[in-house]
């Protein structure tokens, strides 16, 4: 044998022995789920942990263990369950989450004791009518599945206090949901739900209601009678408006109507004195309510993306406001009474027609962001300068000539947009589309001609010009006379 071929030979071994203890490693899930059960058996455990094995089938040694309450399963390839599954039980939590499973058996109603039963990110296309038999169940997940319906017995599972159905593709509810007198949680959102049955409106224990991203174009009146109800999500659906029973949601912190086609806002909005945030950019409203200052505790409100010409002067009433964002309307001032909110930190004024903005803009003393940009604005009121706590201020998009030199005192400055406006005071380079900070508070920091309020550079060397003119004019005339009568 030549030198090569016996160094090849040897290559060839070492990489064997190299891989011969990995296969060796590699054992069946299966096998391994058998020890797993064995060893359960053995010590009279109550739970069992089979997670991510690649299981394909359970093994029914399972049933051996029979104070099995617990059974961890997610994370496998399980596409059915047996029919034995019914037999434990003492089961009380089942976690089916992550396998391929495309139904349940009908004996899955025999686990009368089950508390907790999660089977999301599955491909479930139905249930069981049997599942109505779990009148001990508290909480059911069944979210990332391929669900268009519920069954009606859904209604009796009457100790559920949280139901997650997220992620589906269900166009309607049945009724009998309204039997779950005892639900807390009921989320819905990214469905095809078309309308909702009026006996949701049954469901009085209710604290949480997600409903976005589906087809609904109304709500129903009886929403009104959620008189727990706390948050609210009706985001990226096709509402036109909202039924004045709203106002009858009394416990309300948080209401999400984003991207629908609201055009109106009933007044009885006004009556969600605990509501903190209040979502309703991007939809087609072209005014508020004055009732709004009713809501004392909103504290995050967005308008963005409507059709609003005004605000009404009741906003100031909005004391612990801290966020407003009206940006993208058609406001072309805004209420004196904004001044009012001295809690607030993020004011979003983007995307309007403002020509100017009111007086006593320092008194907002906390603010951190003042977004102005696409605008008409024409100057900058020099009482910005004593926003101290200010850190992001955004004039770009308008027709402003001068930055006051007033805005030196924001030390506490780390975003300026200026681009696209006619700047002469501090002149900006040719091109240049944003002035750093750093630039302008250098030409800020050193003596500067400054021209009056309201009047730009252009201006003044105008009349300074024509002054001197004046001057050099008068002079020539004296002289004149000086000679002619010496």
């Amino acid at each position: 044998m030549s030198v090569r071929a016996g160094f090849v030979v040897l290559i060839c071994f070492v990489v064997l022995m190299m891989v011969a203890p990995v296969s060796a490693q590699v054992r069946d899930p299966y096998d391994v789920a058998l020890e797993r059960i064995e060893q359960a058996r053995e010590s009279g455990a109550t739970s069992l942990r089979l997670v991510g094995l690649g299981l394909e089938i359970l093994p029914l040694e399972v049933l051996q263990i029979a104070d099995l309450e617990i059974l961890y399963l997610q994370g496998n390839q399980l596409t059915e369950l047996p029919d034995e599954i019914g037999e434990l039980s003492n089961l009380q939590e089942l976690y089916l989450g992550d396998n391929q499973l495309t139904h349940l058996p009908s004996e899955i109603g025999n686990l009368t004791n089950l508390l907790e039963l999660y089977i999301h990110e599955n491909q479930l296309t139905q249930l069981p009518a049997e599942i109505g038999h779990l009148s001990a169940l508290q909480r059911l997940t069944l979210n990332n599945n391929q669900l268009t319906q519920l069954p009606a017995e859904v209604g009796d599972l009457t100790a559920l206090e949280a139901l997650t159905l997220e992620n589906n593709l269900l166009t309607y509810l049945p009724a009998e949901i309204g039997n779950l007198s005892y639900l807390q949680a009921l989320t819905l959102e990214n469905n095809q739900l078309t309308l909702l049955p009026a006996e949701i409106g049954n469901l009085t224990a209710l604290v949480t209601l997600t409903l976005g991203t589906n087809q609904l174009s109304q709500i129903p009146s009886e929403i009104g009678n959620l008189s727990n109800l706390s948050d609210l999500t009706l985001e990226n659906n096709q509402l036109t408006q909202l039924p004045a029973t709203i106002g009858n949601l009394v416990h309300l912190t948080t209401l999400y109507v984003y991207n629908n086609q609201l055009f109106q806002i009933p007044q009885e909005i006004g009556n969600l004195t605990a509501l903190q945030t209040l979502i309703l950019q991007t939809n087609e409203l072209i005014q508020l309510p004055p009732e709004i200052g009713n809501m004392i505790n909103l504290q995050t409100f967005s308008l963005e993306n409507n059709q609003l010409t005004r605000l009404p002067d009741e906003i100031g009433q909005l004391i612990n406001l801290q966020d407003l964002r009206v940006g993208g309307n058609q406001l072309q001032q805004l209420p004196y009474e904004v001044t009012y909110l001295s809690h607030l930190e993020v004011l979003d004024l983007g995307g309007n027609q403002l020509t100017e903005l009111p007086r006593n803009m320092d008194r907002l003393t906390r603010l951190q962001a003042l977004l102005m940009g696409s605008n008409q604005l024409t100057y900058l009121p020099p009482e910005i300068g004593n926003l101290t706590n200010l850190q992001n201020l955004n004039f770009a998009n308008n027709q402003i000539t001068m930055i006051p030199i007033t805005f030196i005192r924001l030390k506490q400055l780390r975003t300026l947009g200026v681009a696209h406006n006619p700047l002469i005071y501090p002149p900006s380079e040719e091109d240049e589309q944003n002035l750093s900070i750093y630039v302008v508070r250098d030409y800020l920091r050193h003596p500067q001609p400054y021209p009056p309020y309201g009047m730009s550079m252009q201006v003044v060397g105008t009349v300074l010009a024509t002054l001197l003119s004046l001057v050099a004019s008068v002079f020539v005339i004296l002289r004149y006379f000086r000679w002619r009568f010496a």
